[in-house]
């Protein structure tokens, strides 16, 4: 559960310039504390006992935990047992492993807590096992050693997060091996009488404890204890140790003009390379080569003594005592020392302290053997820069909160170091151009304090993480970098203690500090600038999203571009100008109703539903550059600009095809994490592994889940090429099966393929938008783009080889998918380089390299695929069972073209085997020349209205049915075959090529039937007449008239129904009625009639208005005939007008003139004089 913070709170944690939370304690530790604490005893709920305040706080009477960075996981020690989970995912209730402390190791009685011969304090290490597994797959695989500094005793679990609870090892040496000599039990210059900054104050003769991983499950514990350096050899089996003389024992005698404190022995170890350890002594440094094998050696290397490096001491001149506290090694395998000094100010004579950090370089000789001790010639250690001061002047401490400072190193901002002390504090120290400055960590409440910090461990090993810290009350915490660089001050004088905290500065110290920032020191000056700067820009961001806002409201945009102007926002160019910047942070903005909840349906459906809601508002933002101008002037001033801010686009469309390819290969879930366990394809995993690393790079992405961070992260979509690139050998899982492996490959890479070409689509579509691309380069061109697309066609192409080549078709289609926009993109890169003058040859090798090998790969297949048929050619199956296998093995792949090319030299095979499949045999026909035949079975195609399971035209989906443009297609295909076949073209042929389309765009159209869906023109004139609509009964017309005069005679008793159906549109007798009771002039008797559906269906079938396939109505059933008023047609079909078939509706009797007359008008007819000009309704 995360802190309830108030409003301010939040807007500085947003804005980055305060800690942010990054994960809670496991809910099985509160109850663990809640159930022990005397509140709960007294009747109080465990929710009582670690809430107050709605802040979730609770108190540790002994609380002791740790960090591993390397493996992620933190830990805590309570009572008898260990709670360890991770702290890099925001629900660590769901991974918490809980570790009883062996029952040898507590009390008799009760068995609740530690046996006090064992004391307080115990050390942790945890060993990572699998890095690789952990990122790609999110299993985590860590054994954990436990020692106790007072005892000695060494409790080892192989294997914590194991299903089933594996017991632990203990080793347990004999106390006469652990006398305590009260030579090293110290003596600085001022002792502590009864203070104490941690829980409690007993013996620790064991000062430091490193460990590292063997196989099956052994590991190398190596403890320093008084002089001595202990071994353990710890496996499932049990645990050895033995003891080594370090012969590193300070001596009396003071060296130059300060005194080294030799108390303490060995005060730090630490892992300098695989089979290296180095020591942190009283004066100096030591390394020792360890044999990582069980009962290895432990031998001396080289010493490097301070006192001796006159580089050095030039930095601790006037210094009466040194104390040296902690050692580190930082990722460029430099030396990091922290150190504190006693000095004396000659003017008031009063003692001060003095922290700083001591920077080495080491360089090994080479070709030293295992074991082999340096030249004492050869310094191994130099002084790389001047000393680092952290506080120049602080009060004298007692020697035991000297001791207590551990030093970390390698988080952001790069070069920062923090200092942890035994009372709580973590202060980090940061130089910045040369300027030394501090940032403490603190929370608006009471965190307690912190007990141990990390650094977020990044995925490739090679950029600094976020600072974390371990509180005592308060869960885990990550410090942004902004936070340092913005929230940091210079030192004051005061110690690095709680005694005077960063944030008590009094009004002088204030005054002091603002004086020298308004210096005029060029460091001073540079920051300055750059501070401006960075405030500039964020104002005139805000301005672009005011205005964009306003935009998107009143759809105005009046002087914004002045406006802009005068922000200058047009003054960068490419990502650090204000529109990409504002483009990017629409495309990578979390939506805030987003609830992490790992891959159920819901997160799905809500990454989809935000992907399509950014895609809406990225073009939104493009119709306001248009009508602001803006994107006039960015696309001839700002050309990268304006590319950038497009890309943004491809990568959204890119974003939302990988989540299509997603959404159909994942299985159905519901949603928790729980399931992420079922999960396990390729895709997923990559992904994971994508949002892992986003979430390490940004401590402020630390509470969100990895799946929504990488469909977040937009614009990075470039790591997922990167991340392939570096990973691929866990991603494909080379432990796996041969087919496992072909099917994530395929999937990894058709995900890969289809994304990129989602964003070249997007750019041929939205082409209009773009300024020139002369010396512009693509996304989908650059190196790591190219790198993983390059590393997915290695694995395709080494995978192949062990493959026939029956079981790599699919295997071969998505190799060639890679292949083309692999190579699209190296086209794109070496044009992009030639058009900016740019040395493009080496770039230019390597695409002809890598272009030679796909090509010849997808060639040796296609030629194995040639030498398969061959080989059942000559074993005998040419007849008929050749083309039985053969054909059926293409035809189930989808190889289409492949089986077709096999009728060149089986045509009659092939003709044999497709006669029933005529979505592929006129194909085949027209290969043969046998254009009458393939006339026919197009016809049929057209005409059909079944749906088939073979693409035949270009962009038609299989299954779904032809369109109407398709169809119509079909049908000039038809009509040009039979006229290269010379024969006489079938007359129904040609009027389904004129009707067909148009009835049923008309069918369509009015709701008859869908745009793939076919009906004959019966069918049509069928639905037409029973829908009881007027527009559809005329609409009946219209398929008579162009279904051909064929279609009409055969069905000439259905026309006939037609004209009685028009007939009833109208109400004849209701209008005769009005016509008498209004007394209608001729004007509005004429408008009555023009109204009527007879009116109109005569004058499109006679009127000349129609299109009418094939000869005249008139030539099928005349308009008019002279009848005699007593006949009657014999039967349906047989009148000879129109107006005899009128006879027959029951109107007809009173209103038969009416009707006369309105098909009369409807054809044109002039009126006769002698008529009535009333005419009798």
């Amino acid at each position: 559960m995360a802190p309830i913070l108030k409003s301010g709170d939040k807007k500085s944690i947003a804005d980055g310039c305060d800690p942010v939370f990054v994960c809670d304690f496991p809910h099985q530790l509160r109850a663990a504390v809640a159930e022990a604490a005397p509140s709960h005893r007294s009747g109080k709920s465990i929710d009582q006992c670690f809430l107050r305040k709605d802040r979730f706080l609770f108190s540790f009477s002994e609380a002791r935990g740790g960090m591993d960075g390397g493996s992620g996981l933190s830990w805590m020690l309570h009572r008898t047992k260990i709670f360890v989970w991770s702290h890099l995912r925001n629900q660590a209730s769901s991974e918490c492993k809980i570790l009883n402390v062996p029952p040898q190791l507590c009390t008799e009685g009760d068995g609740q807590s530690i046996d006090s011969r064992h004391g307080s304090s115990w050390l942790v290490r945890i060993v990572n096992r699998g890095k690789e597994s952990s990122l790609v797959k999110g299993r985590v695989s860590a054994s954990l050693v436990l020692c106790s500094q007072k005892s000695l005793t060494v409790v080892y679990w192989p294997d914590i997060f194991r299903d089933t609870e594996s017991l632990p090892v203990v080793a347990m040496p004999d106390d006469k091996l652990l006398q305590i000599d009260d030579r090293y039990g110290g003596a600085p210059g001022r002792r502590s009488s009864s203070s104490s900054y941690g829980p409690q104050a007993d013996t620790k003769p064991v000062k430091s404890l490193i460990a590292t991983g063997l196989r099956n499950l052994e590991c190398v514990a190596i403890a320093s204890c008084l002089g001595n350096l202990w071994r353990f050899d710890c496996s499932v089996s049990g645990i050895s140790w033995r003891s080594v003389n370090a012969e590193i024992r300070g001596k009396s005698d003071n060296f130059g003009p300060f005194d080294f404190n030799n108390t303490g022995i060995v005060r730090s170890l630490v892992w300098w390379s695989r089979e290296e350890l180095l020591l942190l002594t009283p004066r100096g440094i030591e390394c020792w080569d360890v044999q990582l094998v069980k009962g290895g050696q432990l031998s001396k290397a080289w010493a490097y003594d301070i006192s001796e490096d006159a580089e050095v001491l030039k930095d601790l001149t006037s210094q009466k005592q040194v104390w040296l506290l902690d050692l580190q090694v930082t990722a460029e395998k430099n030396l990091t020392v922290l150190a504190a000094s006693l000095s004396k100010d000659r003017v008031t004579s009063s003692s001060y302290m003095q922290y700083f950090m001591l920077t080495f370089l080491c360089a090994l000789p080479s070709g030293r053997r295992f074991g082999e001790c340096c030249d004492p010639q050869f310094r191994c250690v130099k002084k790389k820069a001047p000393a680092q001061v952290i506080l120049p002047k602080a009060r004298v401490e007692e020697e035991e909160f000297l001791y207590s400072m551990q030093l970390r190193v390698g988080g952001k901002p790069a070069g920062s170091a923090m200092v942890l002390a035994g009372d709580g504090t973590a202060t980090i120290s940061h130089y910045l151009h040369g300027v030394g400055r501090l940032y403490q960590f603190d929370l608006a409440w009471d965190a307690g304090r912190v007990l141990d910090a990390s650094v977020v461990p990044s995925v490739d090993d090679s950029d600094e993480g976020a600072w974390l810290v371990l509180t005592e009350k308060a869960g885990v915490w990550g410090i942004p970098e902004r936070a340092v660089l913005l929230g940091a001050v210079e030192p004051p004088e005061r110690s690095l203690s709680r005694k005077g905290s960063a944030k008590d500065e009094s009004v002088k110290e204030q005054r002091r500090r603002l004086a020298v920032e308004s210096t005029d020191g060029v460091g001073k000056v540079l920051t300055r600038n750059s501070t401006q700067r960075l405030l500039q820009d964020e104002e005139a961001e805000a301005t672009v999203g005011q205005l964009f806002q306003h935009y998107l409201t009143t759809r105005q945009v009046i002087a914004v571009f002045e406006k802009l102007q005068k922000t200058g926002a047009f003054d960068d160019e490419g990502e650090m100008n204000i529109f990409a910047r504002f483009s990017k942070s629409i495309v990578d903005t979390i939506a805030k109703h987003w609830a992490s909840g790992g891959a159920g349906g819901a997160a799905t459906m809500a990454i989809t539903a935000q992907l399509t809601e950014k895609q809406k508002r990225h073009q939104q933002y493009l119709n306001f550059l248009a009508a602001s101008k803006c994107h006039e002037f960015l696309r001839h001033q700002r050309s990268n600009s304006l590319h950038t801010v497009l890309e943004h686009g491809e990568k959204l469309a890119a974003l939302l095809k990988i989540k299509d390819t997603y959404n159909s290969r994942a299985p159905g879930q519901s949603g928790g994490e729980a399931e992420e366990a079922e999960i396990t394809g390729a895709l997923w995993d990559t992904i994971q592994l994508v949002g892992e690393k986003a979430r390490r790079k940004n401590v402020m992405l630390m509470d969100k889940e990895k799946m929504e961070v990488f469909f977040t992260r937009v614009s990075d979509i470039e790591e997922l090429f990167g991340c392939i690139d570096e990973h691929s050998q866990a991603i494909i899982g080379q432990e796996m099966s041969l087919k496992s492996q072909t099917e994530r490959l395929c999937e990894v890479a058709d995900a890969c393929s289809s994304a990129v070409r989602a964003g070249i689509q997007y750019r041929d579509t939205q082409q209009t938008w773009y300024p020139s691309p002369e010396g512009l380069t693509a996304w989908y061109c650059k190196a790591t783009v190219r790198s993983g697309l390059w590393r997915l066609a290695t694995h395709l192409m080494d995978v192949q080889t062990e493959l026939d080549v029956q079981s790599k078709e699919k295997l071969m289609v998505s190799l060639a998918d890679i292949a083309d926009v692999l190579l699209e993109g190296y086209a794109g890169a070496i044009l992009a380089k030639i058009e900016r003058d740019e040395e493009y040859r080496g770039l230019q090798l390597e695409y002809w390299s890598r272009r030679d090998s796909l090509l010849l790969t997808l060639q040796q297949h296609e030629r194995e695929a040639s030498e398969l048929a061959s080989q059942h050619e000559s074993m005998g199956l040419k007849e008929g069972r050749f083309s039985n296998y053969v054909f059926e093995q293409f035809l189930k792949k989808g190889q289409y073209s492949k089986l077709l090319r096999l009728g060149e030299e089986f045509a009659e095979d092939l003709a044999s085997f497709l006669r029933d499949k005529k979505s592929l045999s006129w194909l085949h026909d027209f290969f043969l020349k046998r254009f009458t035949a393939a006339s026919d079975t197009i016809h049929h195609l057209a005409l059909s209205s079944s749906d088939l399971n073979i693409p035949i035209i270009r962009d038609e989906k299989p299954t779904s049915g032809f369109t109407l443009s398709a169809r119509r297609k079909l049908l000039y295909l038809a009509k040009l075959s039979a006229l290269a076949g010379m024969s006489v073209y079938d007359q129904l042929v040609y009027d389904s090529l004129n009707s067909f389309p148009l009835g049923q765009e008309a069918a369509a159209e009015l709701g008859i039937a869908t745009f793939t869906e076919v009906l004959s023109p019966l069918q049509l004139v069928e639905a037409c007449l029973n829908s009881g609509h007027k527009e559809l009964v005329l609409r009946s017309l219209e398929v008579f008239a162009l279904s051909g005069d064929v279609f009409r005679r055969g069905n000439k008793s259905l026309l006939e129904a037609a004209w009685l159906k028009l007939a009833d549109q109208d109400d004849w007798l209701k209008m005769r009625q009005l016509s008498d009771e209004e007394c209608w002039n001729d004007q509005q008797q004429y408008e009555a009639l023009k109204a009527t559906a007879l009116y109109a269906a005569s004058k499109y079938c006679y009127g000349g208005s129609a299109f009418v396939v094939g000869t005249p109505f008139e030539e099928t059933l005349q308009l008019f005939r002279e009848i005699d008023a007593s006949s009657r047609r014999a039967e349906p079909g047989s009148a000879g007008s129109v107006n005899e078939v009128l006879t027959e509706h029951e109107d007809f009797p009173e209103a038969g003139e009416a009707m006369v007359m309105a098909l009369r008008m409807g054809k044109g007819l002039e009126l006769v004089a002698e008529e009535d000009n009333s005419m009798e309704m």
